[in-house]
């Protein structure tokens, strides 16, 4: 018997994709599991998998057509087998949506630039994060551990870059302040007791955020390690969705860019996130107050006030600061 295949949900915000290509054609053998197309979310490019056996009766969308979760993209069935009634049915079934106002004209010397899945997904889910979360901000600035110095010795694939020196001091740092490794639940606080984090990757029409998991119990080498893949994965746009799920805590760093300071729009739902600023050779005084010059970041952490306040941060920065002035190279 035919059978309908819909564009599953990747994720809990994925609300259409964009198709990326056919890997199955029509006549050709199906079995449940066998990958039919690829789609491309606001975050990555998945297979759709199919759940039926017999052979492709039908593709239902073209490559670079925007669908819905939930559209029908596909029939598998037994070969010859009549599925235009099966169509009709589950077309009927379907609720009409609301008929799209034609878009108005451009004027002159203006460009019209049409939203893509993941450009349509940060501008709902970042209104949506600054509408429903209270922000607040704490500001540090924190002196840079030599980094080149940590990899000294190391195989290439684990020495650290200074994002990897942050995603291991900001897990520990976590790990001391659980309240902030938390969300709002509307009537209650969800706390996390894994420190899964959400790291910043620009890619060509936006950003993506893949998890390193339990970073808090990972050594920087290892953070290294996973970290690469990771970004290798997010700039080829071949992230799953296990890369994209689950993050507690997020981390933008823009040193590599070069702004002294900026702050972040917390991703939902967690309640924090750790913006890093451009290397700057700062004055900085000692315990006996002589002042020399350092490399150094100004850290800006926002805070969700609905489940934490600035104290809670104050004690964060000053772990994330404190732990990487302990870090240093292998003697």
């Amino acid at each position: 018997m035919a059978v309908v295949i819909r564009i599953p949900a990747a994720d809990e915000t994925t609300e259409e994709v964009r198709i990326v290509g056919w890997l199955k054609q029509v006549g050709e053998a199906i079995a449940p599991g066998d990958a039919l197309l690829e789609v491309e979310t606001d975050k990555a490019v998945v297979e759709v998998e199919s759940f039926g056996a017999g052979v492709l009766l039908a593709a239902l969308a073209e490559v670079d057509d925007t669908v819905a979760v939930g559209t029908p993209v596909a029939v598998v069935g037994e070969a010859g087998e009549d599925f235009a009634a099966l169509l009709a049915e589950d077309a009927a079934g379907a609720p009409a949506g609301p008929a799209e106002a034609p878009a108005p004209p451009t004027p002159p010397g203006v460009e019209r630039v049409e939203l893509t899945a993941m450009r349509r997904s940060i501008a709902r889910v970042m209104s949506e994060s600054v509408a429903a979360a209270p922000h607040f901000h704490c500001f540090e600035t924190i002196p840079v551990p030599p980094v080149r110095a940590l990899g000294r010795d190391l195989p290439a694939e684990q020495q650290p870059t200074i994002n990897d020196v942050f995603v291991y001091a900001a897990a520990r740092a976590m790990a001391k302040t659980p309240e902030l490794n938390a969300c709002w639940g509307g009537d209650h606080i969800k706390r996390f007791a894994a420190i899964h984090v959400g790291i910043i990757v620009p890619v060509a029409d936006g950003l993506m955020i893949p998890v390193l998991r339990d970073a808090g119990d990972k050594e920087l080498p290892q953070i290294a390690v996973e970290t690469k893949a990771l970004l290798a994965k997010a700039r080829a746009g071949r992230l799953g969705p296990e890369d994209l799920r689950d993050g507690t805590f997020t981390i933008s760093n823009m040193a590599p860019a070069g702004p002294r300071a900026f702050t972040s729009t917390i991703n939902p739902p967690q309640a924090a996130i750790l913006a890093i600023g451009g290397v700057r050779m700062t004055p900085v005084a000692d315990i006996r107050g002589r002042v020399t010059a350092v490399p150094a970041v100004e850290a800006c952490l926002a805070c969700d006030h609905r489940v934490a306040d600035g104290m809670s941060a104050a004690r964060f920065l000053a772990q994330l600061k404190q732990i990487c002035a302990a870090l240093r190279p292998p003697q």
